[in-house]
């Protein structure tokens, strides 16, 4: 016991330096990893549709019998850390107090024209740059072969749901209806 000591009074300062490379290095890693994703929601419409006489939508109100509910808006994402963050399995639900719908949402950016009719990619993934901001316009629509729609009549509140790089479900509010102001 006593040559342990001996050794470790002769090393000491090797050692102490070692040990404060291993716990620097270590805490540097831990804190490049501290941050997180804040969501910043912008400009949310929604839009309840009715056919017209000539086949195509036209805007009215949601006390009508519409046939197709259309949304769209803008979200800035910040990455705070210093590691790349992803987004992924992004959707929109709707809760209201007659049910949930859960909807995938597009990227407005992707829409493009396809045989007279604008189509917009799906929103799988989202890579975020250490201490990046980014915008996105999201938009997507409901329709009656998607489930009960009227449940979009009395919609208390709006999300975005998604997974992270750890499977860790985030969810962010984006519209609340029930807030009594």
């Amino acid at each position: 016991m006593s040559s342990l000591i001996l050794v470790i009074e002769k090393f000491e300062g090797i050692i102490g330096a070692l040990l404060g490379v291993v716990v620097t290095m270590l805490m540097n890693e831990y804190l490049k990893s501290k941050g997180k994703i804040r969501f910043y929601f912008q400009d949310f419409k929604l839009k309840y549709l009715e056919k017209n006489s000539e086949g195509g939508y036209e805007e009215c109100e949601k006390e009508k019998d519409y046939t197709l509910v259309r949304y769209n808006f803008k979200v800035q994402l910040y990455n705070s850390s210093e590691n790349r963050k992803i987004l992924r399995d992004i959707k929109i639900v709707f809760v209201g107090n007659k049910g949930t719908i859960y909807n995938i949402v597009q990227n407005t950016d992707s829409r493009r024209v396809n045989f007279d009719r604008l189509i917009s990619d799906d929103v799988n993934i989202i890579n975020l740059n250490p201490k990046e901001i980014i915008e996105i316009g999201l938009e997507g629509q409901i329709s009656k072969s998607s489930g009960d729609i009227k449940i979009l009549r009395d919609i208390d509140k709006i999300y975005l749901i998604a997974k992270d790089s750890k499977d860790r479900s985030i969810k962010k509010i984006i519209k609340n209806y029930s807030k009594t102001s």
